[in-house]
């Protein structure tokens, strides 16, 4: 099995290589993708790839979405 990125032992301040850490991790670790998202600078692009994880969240688990 792959093991999801942990947010907290990375720092990027690459926009793109934020965006990349948020899609790898929308299926396997959709909170990991809603971390790496919220460290996005451009406020457009930041909410749409938290929306984007959110869902793929609600999706997998929607009970610990709301957790």
């Amino acid at each position: 099995m792959k093991q999801p990125m942990a947010a907290t032992i990375l720092v990027v301040e690459d926009e793109p290589a934020i965006q990349e850490l948020v899609r790898v991790n929308l299926e396997s670790s959709p909170r990991a993708a809603i971390e790496w998202a919220t460290k996005i600078q451009d406020g457009a692009l930041r909410r749409a790839q938290t929306v984007r994880a959110g869902r793929s969240w609600r999706a997998r688990d929607p009970d610990a979405l709301g957790a």
